[in-house]
């Protein structure tokens, strides 16, 4: 009880002498970036289970002299960060964490009005909720002149390791360009000496070249994910990028053992060492695939880790045993892998938390891995010119034979192929023609159907109405004048609508056999109209016609069809006794108006686009006589006139059609 008292007595004392190893860092104005290391205290927290509440006082923060490197590990880091900013300094800075592969980085600090604010970056966050849209987590700091102090909190099951830094966002963004076209040209070298390996590999035929070829397609794709290129470039996050980019780890420790072995030719000088080497390798690789598939990606990394810095170690000791007994491969070995296993020793050591992260622990890896691609090209470059001389040789008595029969066999095959090109476009034009029959048939039987059932229906009605009048005369030949004159009336009505049924139909093919060609010509608009209101009954078009031109440049005959077709749609459509109008006014630009109203109940909206097609009725006029043929002429004479047509309505306000006509329609 006296210990725990005691404890609590002096945890704010401890809190602050901790406080005191961990200086601030100043920014006086003249930075654009500075580094954090020794300017950072360190809480562990197992389990994570520690909020930003609890840590804030907490006793056991430790100074971190470098960077962060927990290793492996299941705990959650706190970072406590202090940082004095002289007035001069400009506010706006970035604090960057330069390790693609955290998971979950979450930042405290305070706004301007001293309230809490809480950041959350890392590669489980997707790219559109970080502060910053970067591979690394960033964090945009708005800091206020003084002392102000941040909290950082990191849980991962990756490695916990990175460097922690601050940048001016321009600084930032020029060095993000020059790692950008740094990392470019790394990955075009890694690539390129991929390519070469396998197409020697497929020149060749040898092991050695393929898997080379897959080794460093498995090292590219580890360090790519590892620098997070595919998360800044593709948007790629989340658990699936770290199972990725173990299992990548993990198959290049297996796949480059087997390079390794190839390459200093073991199984020829140390076959029973090949054997056991090669079966630890693999199987450390498959076990340690597995972990990190089934979710274990600490405990899988590491593994493939700690068995890849052993195997290093006992390649390099074979190699140089062998180097010394003047095994030639053993050399080339050794001077292509020697720095290229010092980085990937660096690269594991700073993995498992063994060393701080720092320049050459992060980089050092991709300056011995381009070594190594520089000796590797010329060995392998040497090593394919001595086969290529040894197969030219071997093949030089029947290089004639084969000449001779490569000839006569290219002359045929460029015959036959000449002759199946020739097949080829032929049968193409065929394709291409009879699908376009087809598609012209298809479209005329299609249309041919829709006439033949529109005319069926539209001239049944008038020739039964005739049918039923002409029964009637004949049934009762005495019967009154007043009922002959209304059977007349109505064989009359009835032989209009037969006639004005076939002035569509002729009119319609005319429009289309003769390329809407008009016979334009000056006419009397005024009579046109009165011809064409003429055709409904007397007091049904209320006419207004002011400022029309004397003579006026059209087709007389195809404008009385549109004036006629538009007043028999609005006649047909407006309530009992309610007349329609016709307005004709002239335009500005020379032509003139005709704009024809109705008060009916208006189109609806989804049928306003469809109302000019050939055959389409709508909703409404589907109960009574009509071919689809009237709105469709409409338009197209409107068009041969080199003028429009266009409606304006709406359910419940009537309609209005406007034909529009240049002063000179084209020829």
């Amino acid at each position: 009880m006296r210990g725990g008292s005691l404890l609590v007595l002096l945890g704010p004392a401890l809190a602050a002498g901790l406080s005191l190893a961990q200086p601030a860092l100043r920014l006086s104005g003249t930075e654009v970036s500075s580094s954090l290391s020794g300017h950072v205290a360190l809480l562990r927290d197992p389990g994570g289970a520690l909020g930003i509440d609890d840590v804030r006082d907490a006793v056991g923060w430790r100074p971190l002299p470098g960077g962060l490197s927990l290793g492996y590990t299941r705990d959650a880091a706190w970072l406590r960060i202090d940082v004095e900013l002289d007035p001069p300094a400009p506010p706006d800075w970035l604090l960057v964490l330069a390790d693609a592969t955290l998971q979950d980085v979450r930042l405290w600090s305070h706004d301007d009005a001293g309230r809490r604010v809480e950041q959350r970056s890392g590669s489980a966050v997707p790219r559109g909720l970080r502060p910053v849209d970067h591979a690394y987590p960033a964090f945009p700091l708005g800091l206020r002149p003084g002392r102000q102090r941040l909290f950082l909190r990191i849980r991962t099951p990756v490695s916990l390791a990175a460097r922690l830094e601050l940048y001016r966002p321009e600084s930032f963004a020029n060095q993000a360009r020059a790692a950008s076209l740094a990392w470019g040209l790394f990955f075009g070298a890694v690539l390129s000496m991929a390519v070469v390996s396998f197409s020697f590999w497929v020149r060749t035929r040898e092991p050695v070249n393929g898997w080379y070829a897959a080794y460093i397609l498995l090292y590219a794709t580890a360090t790519m994910l590892t620098a997070g290129l595919p998360q800044q470039y593709l948007g790629a996050s989340g658990p699936a990028v770290d199972v990725l980019r173990g299992m990548a780890l993990c198959g290049a420790v297996g796949v480059g053992s087997v390079f390794d072995s190839l390459a200093l030719q073991l199984a020829e000088v140390l076959p029973r060492f090949n054997r056991v080497f090669l079966l630890l390798a693999v199987t450390t690789s498959a076990v340690a695939a597995i972990l990190v598939g089934s979710g274990q990606y600490g405990p899988g990394s590491a593994l493939a880790q700690v068995a890849g810095l052993l195997l290093i170690a006992v390649l390099l000791f074979v190699s140089a045993i062998l180097a010394f007994r003047g095994h030639a491969p053993a050399r080339l070995f050794l001077l292509a892998f020697s720095l290229f296993f010092a980085g990937v020793t660096l690269r594991f050591l700073r993995n498992l938390g063994v060393i701080a992260p720092g320049l050459l622990a992060d980089n050092g890896i991709y300056a011995g891995a381009f070594a190594n691609l520089v000796t590797m090209s010329f060995g392998l470059s040497g090593r394919f010119s001595r086969l290529k001389r040894e197969k030219e040789r071997a093949q030089a008595e029947a290089l004639e034979a084969t000449r001779r029969m490569n000839e006569s066999l290219e002359a045929d095959v460029a015959e036959r192929t000449l002759e199946l090109s020739e097949e080829v476009r032929r049968r193409g034009q065929l394709e291409e023609e009879l699908r376009r029959a087809l598609e012209v048939e298809r479209a005329a039987r299609e249309t041919q159907r829709d006439f033949v059932a529109m005319v069926s229906h539209e001239f049944r009605s008038p020739l039964s109405v005739i049918d039923v009048a002409v029964q009637r005369l004949r049934a009762d030949p005495s019967a009154s004048k007043e009922a002959t004159l209304g059977r007349c009336k109505s064989i009359d009505g009835a032989a209009g609508r037969m006639a004005a049924l076939v002035d569509d139909y002729l009119v319609a093919d005319r429009l289309v056999e003769e390329g809407e060609s008009l016979a334009v010509r000056p006419s009397n608009l005024r009579l046109v109209i009165a011809r064409a209101v003429a055709e409904l009954p007397d007091g049904q078009v209320a006419v207004e016609a002011n400022g029309l031109p004397g003579l006026f440049p059209c087709d007389p005959d195809l404008l009385q069809v549109a004036l006629r077709n538009l007043l028999a749609n609005a006649d047909r459509h407006s309530p009992p006794g309610r007349p329609v109008s016709l307005d004709a006014r002239p335009a500005p630009d020379g032509g003139v108006e005709l704009a024809v109203t109705d008060e009916g109940p208006g189109i609806p909206p989804d049928e306003l686009p469809h109302l000019f097609r050939k055959y389409f009725r709508g909703r409404s006029a589907r109960g009574s006589a009509g071919a689809g043929l009237g709105l469709y002429l409409v338009d197209r004479i409107a068009r041969g006139h080199g003028g429009s047509v266009s409606v304006e309505s709406g359910p419940g306000a009537g309609a209005t059609f406007r034909i529009r006509l240049p002063g000179a329609p084209p020829t």
